[in-house]
């Protein structure tokens, strides 16, 4: 065997899995800049954005080490191994959509520093250290849209959204119940919930029906 090789892989969730057999010196040192310079020494980034070329890397976040095809931990500092893997998370985003945002915001005369991607944003201005650590999902309803993030050990192992949001429940309470926006909004607000009680179908609601003037539902 060869005393450098590597073997690079992408699958549909974005999951970048890179494997090397030199992990650098085992002095304790964080291995951050090694695998930054690992990267960069096997042009990591052009290898991965060749795959589809209307996005580019927003986020790459390393979530786990693999050691010898087995042990997985989450500081690989102080081991001994043949072969180290490193899982890396990336989020991607369309290159048209970053560049229509810089675009807005420059002509508001307001600079960007950094984008970051709303599920990552929900979970690190809600989520503690703790819940971080152990495994948390973060699931963030938006008007349009909803975001999940999944967190563990302190690291992102997950982030996606739907194109289905809070406005979606509302069109559908008006559809359905045939009562206006308002009174739509209302009750998604009041009575809505994700666990439903054993006492809801016992409990009536008064909604202002189109027409026809107040009418009663169960919740």
């Amino acid at each position: 065997m060869p005393s450098a090789w590597s073997i690079i892989s992408l699958n549909k969730f974005n999951l970048f899995s890179f494997y090397n057999r030199d992990h650098g010196d085992r002095d304790g040192k964080d291995l951050k800049d090694w695998v930054k310079n690992t990267l960069r020494k096997f042009d990591i980034n052009s290898k991965i954005s060749k795959i589809d070329n209307d996005f580019e890397v927003l986020h790459q976040l390393i979530r786990n080490f693999n050691i010898d095809n087995g042990t997985i931990v989450s500081d690989p500092t102080n081991f001994f191994a043949d072969s180290l893997a490193i899982d890396i998370y990336q989020i991607l985003i369309k290159k048209n959509y970053k560049k229509s945002l810089q675009n807005i915001l420059s002509n508001i005369n307001l600079r960007i520093d950094s984008i970051v991607a709303a599920p990552y944003a929900s979970s690190l201005a809600t989520l503690t250290n703790d819940e971080m650590e152990m495994g948390t999902i973060c699931i963030d309803m938006g008007s349009g849209t909803t975001s999940i993030c999944m967190f563990e050990n302190n690291r992102l192992m997950f982030a996606d959204s739907i194109p289905v949001g809070g406005s979606h429940i509302t069109n559908d309470l008006v559809s359905r119940l045939n009562t206006s926006v308002d009174s739509a909004e209302r009750l998604k607000t009041l009575y809505g919930s994700v666990i439903s009680k054993p006492s809801d179908e016992y409990e009536l609601i008064d909604i202002s029906v189109i027409g026809t003037g107040n009418n009663e539902v169960s919740q």
